[in-house]
């Protein structure tokens, strides 16, 4: 018996559903040219949304999307849990992400074996992706008209701790034996956007040269990243009589003096300023600290201490292994004569000296140097060094980039240079 051949006329709307028709029974042979539409099949092809999107989004899984990046870029956040096979389609309709990138965020998941968020940068790009399980992920498909789209890793935000070289502390001699302590680097903490694979500059300050006989001690070195810069502690200042070049020095934080010397300034937002010693000229002040001024010591007492340094890193400290007890750029405490050195400050500043030589201060810390103070029967009269600068880069999640020493822990990947050096994102 004849069978009458079915059109695409002879079936109802949405009759056919997949339980009726056995594995393998349709072939291309069968099918008539359009004998299938959209209105004769349920769930056939993509879902697209009408609304042209201009924001961040996620993506539903069957739905295609019509982007445009015109004001800016933004991301798409894939579904966090996908099954084979599932599409999901977007096109770049204002022809806008060669400039403003279409970002895409894998939601955990992976895109082409990766699991670090991609970017489109192709002009009028339609990338498909169908998910192909969890080795390979979310994988971006070539059409019979072109090639598949090619993902790059997306720009992503870091955030810079930079502190400068600590500043020398100044020098002593038997005529005026006290110097300043030297002022702690500039210290502060900076947010760039960085784009893959691109290789950025580190540069990490040394600290200024302690300095001997009657001379400030050398300002630290500058540390850098990216566009921001942190200046330099200050010298402390030596023994000269109201001659400028003896004094305190300015810097990220100042240096501190002693009686006959300006102590110097600090940079706002990076640090404070030096103090200056006592009118006996017994006693220096000490170097200008990140979280506060040198002090001026007790008169017949002590000599002044260096400011205090900051513990607001004390997270990035402890995961790095940097640090003193989880403060940096502490200032130098300055000499003494006939009365106690000061301290250095908290975050690695050197005290001053007094019987026994000034101390450093602490290395990849920025901690400003001792002042030079000595009883005049002792030779301790020489300005101690300031410590190192340090520069730590932190952003969210796995490890993205390299460059430094390189650690991740409690949601976040740190990249420690303390020593100048290159960071590629």
């Amino acid at each position: 018996m004849a069978i009458t051949k079915i059109n695409s006329l002879a079936i109802p709307p949405n009759t056919v559903i997949a339980a009726d028709i056995a594995d393998g029974s349709i072939t291309t042979a069968k099918l008539a040219n359009n004998a299938v539409t959209a209105d004769k099949a349920s769930g056939i092809g993509l879902a697209w949304d009408s609304t042209v999107k201009t924001a961040a989004f996620t993506a539903v899984a069957g739905n295609g999307y019509f982007i445009n990046t015109t004001s800016a870029s933004f991301a798409i956040t894939f579904p966090a849990s996908a099954t084979v096979g599932e599409v999901i389609e977007i096109i770049d309709v204002a022809g806008t992400a060669d400039t403003n990138a279409i970002e895409l965020d894998p939601n955990g998941l992976k895109f082409n074996s990766s699991a670090t968020n991609k970017a489109l940068h192709d002009e009028r790009v339609g990338a498909s992706f169908v998910y192909t399980g969890a080795t390979y992920g979310w994988v971006a498909v070539a059409s019979t008209e072109a090639a598949a789209p090619i993902l790059i890793d997306a720009p992503y935000s870091v955030a810079a701790l930079i502190i400068a070289g600590g500043g020398g502390g100044g020098g002593a001699n038997a005529n005026t034996p006290t110097a300043g302590g030297g002022g702690a680097g500039g210290m502060q903490e900076a947010t760039s956007t960085l784009t893959p694979p691109t290789q950025y500059t580190v540069t990490v300050g040394a600290g200024g040269s302690g300095n001997a006989s009657f001379y400030s001690g050398s300002d630290g070195g500058d540390s850098s990243f990216n566009s921001t810069t942190s200046t330099g502690g200050g010298g402390g200042s030596g023994q000269g009589y109201n001659v400028n070049g003896y004094w305190g020095r300015a810097g990220g934080s100042g240096g501190g003096s002693n009686s006959h010397q300006n102590a110097g300034s600090g940079v706002s937002g990076q640090g404070n300023a030096g103090a200056q010693g006592s009118a006996s000229g017994n006693k220096a002040g000490g170097g200008g600290g990140k979280a506060a001024a040198g002090t001026s010591g007790a008169e017949g007492s002590t000599s002044g201490s260096g400011g205090a340094g900051s513990g607001a890193w004390s997270a990035w400290a402890t995961a790095t292994s940097t640090g003193v007890g989880g403060y940096y750029a502490g200032g130098g405490g300055g000499g003494g004569y006939s009365v106690a050195n000061g301290s250095g400050g908290l975050g690695g500043g050197g005290r001053g000296g007094y019987y026994s030589d000034a101390v450093a201060g602490t290395a990849n810390t920025g901690g400003g140097g001792g002042g030079g103070g000595r009883n005049r029967y002792s030779s301790a009269d020489n300005g101690a060094n300031g410590g190192s600068g340090l520069v730590i880069l932190r952003y969210a999640g796995a490890q993205r980039g390299s460059g430094g020493t390189v650690v991740t822990t409690g949601g976040y990947t740190y990249h420690t240079f303390t020593s100048s050096g290159t960071f590629t994102a």
